[in-house]
């Protein structure tokens, strides 16, 4: 396919009939992926995975690489031998409601079989409800900083732009780069890790988004498709379920004692 390029403008190049048709293009100068959404913001991504009704293929892949991490890692092996059910891998992901108020930030992993998991990120705090174990898992002390929109699609940017694609009547654009496959999945889980970097890890990542929403479209991985989708902007600041915000405010009165002042003897 030979690929036709114009310092102005957009050339595309027709695959017969096919749609989808793709054209090489370069982005407008000073382009910069926002990676925002506004203030009060909702959206919905839909995951479809190659073996998602296969759940014992996952399981099989998943016991097979933390053998091998075992292998290589005593602390690994530690820790496993410790905590029986870390070998067994939680079900596929079937969508992530994406909630956003101000600095507040929920996210609902909805799992095969109906389980939900909660996270919310809260200015200083994060919270994960897992609902498989029933634990909540707190963090204070995070750092009060602007979280991505989406945290997985911080490597968008100029250089690794592919062109343009046409997918439902519009224009996408298109980008394309190798990334840790658990910085896609969950990137908070590797930013724990401090981004350590498996080199079996690595996948060929793609990325449609959309230039007037700059919100991404559809996106790639590993043979994982994730569609990305506009829901109704909420009305009302997000607030924690009650369980959650016990947790905070227990959290609150011990930081308070701590750091009170001594009384004279």
């Amino acid at each position: 396919m030979k690929i036709a390029r114009m310092r102005w403008g957009v050339c595309f190049v027709l695959l017969g009939m096919a749609s989808g048709a793709f054209a090489q293009s370069e982005l407008p100068a000073g382009f910069v992926f926002k990676n925002q959404m506004p203030e009060y913001s909702a959206w919905t991504v839909l995951v479809v995975h190659p073996d998602k009704n296969n759940p014992q293929a996952r399981q099989d892949a998943y016991a097979a690489a933390m053998r091998k991490m075992a292998e290589e890692n005593p602390g690994v092996a530690k820790f496993l031998s410790s905590n029986p059910t870390a070998g067994t891998l939680k079900p596929a992901v079937d969508k992530i409601l994406v909630t956003k108020t101000g600095k507040t930030r929920s996210e609902n992993i909805v799992y095969a079989g109906g389980k939900t998991e909660q996270r919310w990120w809260l200015p200083g705090a994060y919270l994960r409800k897992d609902p498989f174990s029933g634990r909540v898992f707190f963090e204070s002390g995070v750092e009060d900083e602007a979280l991505p929109a989406f945290p997985e699609l911080t490597w968008i940017a100029a250089g690794n732009f592919q062109g343009v694609e046409k997918n439902g009547g519009r224009e996408l654009w298109v980008f394309e780069s190798k990334q840790q496959k658990l910085s896609l999945e969950d990137p908070k889980a590797y930013r724990d890790a401090r981004g350590s970097d498996d080199p079996e890890g690595i996948v060929t990542v793609k990325a449609q988004i959309d230039p007037k929403t700059q919100m991404p479209v559809i996106v790639e991985w590993d043979g994982q498709t994730r569609t990305y989708q506009l829901s109704p902007a909420p009305a009302v600041a997000l607030k924690l379920p009650e369980d959650l915000a016990q947790i905070v405010e227990k959290s609150a009165r011990r930081a308070a004692d701590a750091t009170r002042p001594m009384s004279p003897p």
